[in-house]
């Protein structure tokens, strides 16, 4: 498990890690690459460690697991967090004040206004374009005095992008201009996928890439207000996890970094994102076998290889054991207005933020 922070007083990053040692005695390494129930899963790359790292592992429900973070070691009795079930993905833990999850996966975007702090709260578990959902957002922040407006992508499992953007429609008070440079391989049948493309991209030679030759498109584009938008001109923060965000969310994330406006708060999460052209179809020559892939990289911005992945939100912020890996999994709903306020370390760091 990695968890990262930022040291506010150096200008270098400082990742904190959370090392699992052992379970129940026995080495971590007897249990990594198992994945969730013991299914395989994929090997994603560590930039700080320079090397692939299993970020799920198939756990016992009972016994003791051994862990060390900055530099302490203590161990977690399993027993004390799981459910007597098969299910590892629940935790038995009581968190007062806070209700029970009541949201459906994929049916749960949500908008709030909290009057304490004057946040509109918005959470998106998908990214499907949903009129009446953006009309709700207006009606909501009508007439408000709003301070800070947080945009949670935590656990969005992704849509198109234009929802996103009919979400920003519906908030900003002027355009957001943004351009993006798009890479793809300067090879003979990548200019063939990418034809319609050819007068409008450019050859160049990436020389912190190995001096792979590419084509770069340059895009630029504009997000303009709604007539009826909120006409809101302060911060918005984009929330972000390490590994539960997909697809659309990932190119929204990355799109704060190239906006004043909005700002990324979460914790890094090493996996290839930021915005695509298109994904590309490929067919093997003797088995016919089809497939889709993603032919661009994103490399806005970009002066070194890690850089592409877009990885490393502008706030990051370092959780606990209980926030990376036993709230979320929790009974308790972790969107909620008391979990937010009282348990939730990202979006605390947002109420410290300007």
């Amino acid at each position: 498990m990695n968890f990262a922070s930022k040291d506010p007083s150096k200008d270098s990053l400082k990742i904190n890690f959370m090392k699992l040692i052992s379970i129940d005695g026995k080495s971590i390494l007897d249990y990594a690459g198992r994945g969730i129930f013991g299914f395989s899963c994929e090997s994603i790359w560590n930039f700080t460690k320079n090397k692939f790292y299993n970020p799920t592992i198939c756990l016992p429900t009972e016994g003791v697991l051994k862990v060390e973070q900055d530099g302490k070691i203590f161990d977690i009795n399993i027993e004390d967090y799981f459910y007597k079930s098969f299910s590892i993905t629940n935790f038995n833990i009581k968190i007062d004040g806070v209700p029970k999850r009541r949201w459906v996966y994929g049916k749960s975007n949500k908008v709030e206004f909290l009057k304490k702090e004057a946040i509109l709260y918005i959470y998106l578990d998908n990214l499907y374009e949903d009129s009446d959902f953006i009309s709700k957002i207006k009606e909501l922040g009508k007439n408000k005095k709003i301070k800070k407006i947080v945009i949670d992508v935590r656990d969005c499992y992704g849509g198109s992008d234009l929802a996103w953007k009919n979400v920003l429609k519906a908030i900003i008070k002027d355009p957001l201009s943004y351009k993006i440079d798009l890479a793809y391989n300067d090879t003979e049948i990548m200019r063939k996928k990418f034809k319609e493309y050819e007068k409008i991209s450019k050859p160049e030679t990436i020389t912190w890439l190995n001096n792979q030759k590419v084509r770069i498109i340059n895009e630029e584009s504009y997000i303009t207000p709604d007539d009826n938008s909120l006409k809101y001109n302060g911060k918005i923060y984009v929330l972000t996890d390490e590994e539960e965000i997909r697809s659309a969310a990932n190119p929204f994330v990355a799109y704060c970094s190239y906006q004043d406006k909005l700002v990324s708060v979460g914790t890094v999460s090493n996996r290839l994102s930021g915005f695509d052209k298109k994904t590309t179809l490929f067919q093997l020559k003797h088995s016919k076998y089809t497939f889709r892939l993603s032919t661009t990289m994103d490399i806005t911005n970009c002066t070194k290889p890690e850089d592409i992945y877009h990885a490393f939100p502008e706030v990051i912020v370092n959780p606990s054991f209980e926030d990376g890996f036993l709230y979320k999994y929790s009974i308790y709903d972790t969107k909620s207005e008391e979990y937010l306020r009282k348990y939730d370390n990202i979006f605390k760091k947002v109420l410290e933020l300007e």
